[in-house]
């Protein structure tokens, strides 16, 4: 489905004059109908010349159809250069490491002199202490963080200028719809109660937030790892202030607590909770939860 092109508007008028104004830039944006890669895409389009990419569904009108994995990015992408390159699509989940591996090589391999640009993920820590920051090594203890660690260590290898962008559990509204978490919470506590963990975790970063500061890292061409993320909080203060402010009542929201370590899922990472000093050197102070969700509630 496209995107609302009345809202389009509506978010080029709220970030005018917040960004800099730098030499035009082609940007390619890989997942761009995605959660974040379609921010991304609003916040950079009157900055740089953007092009996009889908795998199922366009979000944006003339977005190229992009398979990672099974399309070869030579053909597709030959006949255009691009300074700056966003991976924004998820391509670690449900994959084997040789596939990643060889797609990612492949990928970087082509556009070695673009700024690369990774969308990683606190996943990629074992959350045994928390607030790690960007000079911490990566220890995963998942599949899925030890193919955000691959995908890492492929970029900081191959290109000649890169980023790696970790966000922390992203939230609120992105092109006016509220993310999956925080719907299904809103849904569940409807119909009963929901106990979500007090000694989990986590630096919950707003999307539209999220989003310029990855969209200002295209333009500026801001090099290294940087880690997007809000204040500390655990997974229960994160959804009890989120509904709150969304208006639904926490009467049926009840502090939980982990299960004992041999009955957790594997994902289950008890503190991946990330230092943002670095990010709000560059981008500016993370407003809260109330203020972010009630700015575009």
């Amino acid at each position: 489905m496209l995107v609302n092109v009345k809202f389009f508007f509506i978010i080029l008028l709220y970030i005018k004059g917040t960004c800099t104004i730098y030499k035009r830039k082609n940007v390619l944006i890989i997942g761009s109908s995605g959660y974040l890669g379609s921010s991304v895409v609003m916040y950079l389009a009157s900055h740089a010349n953007v092009t996009v990419s889908h795998y199922t569904q366009a979000a944006f009108p003339n977005s190229v159809k992009f398979d990672f994995f099974s399309d070869h990015v030579e053909n597709t992408f030959q006949k255009k250069f691009f300074d700056v390159v966003i991976i924004a699509a998820k391509i670690e989940f449900d994959i084997q490491q040789n596939s990643l591996t060889e797609a990612m090589k492949r990928f970087i391999n082509f556009f070695q002199d673009a700024h690369m640009i990774y969308i990683s993920s606190d996943g990629i820590f074992d959350g045994v202490r928390g607030m790690y920051t960007e000079m911490d090594v990566p220890e995963p203890i998942t599949t899925y963080g030890e193919n955000l660690a691959i995908c890492e260590e492929i970029i900081k290898s191959r290109s000649s200028a890169w980023s790696i962008v970790r966000p922390s559990y992203i939230y609120g509204y992105s092109l006016g719809i509220l993310d999956a978490r925080l719907d299904r919470m809103q849904k569940k506590l409807m119909v009963g109660v929901e106990n979500p963990f007090v000694d989990m975790f986590k630096s919950p970063v707003e999307v539209n937030y999220a989003a310029r500061a990855i969209a200002d890292s295209a333009l500026r061409e801001i090099e290294g790892i940087i880690h997007l993320a809000g204040c500390k909080m655990s997974v229960y203060e994160f959804y009890k202030r989120s509904m709150q402010v969304l208006g639904i009542s926490v009467s049926n929201l009840l502090p939980g607590h982990m299960p004992a370590m041999q009955l957790r899922e594997v994902d289950m990472l008890k503190d991946t909770s990330l230092d943002n000093t670095k990010m709000q050197d560059l981008f500016g102070p993370c407003p809260v939860i109330e203020e972010f969700l009630k700015e575009f509630y």
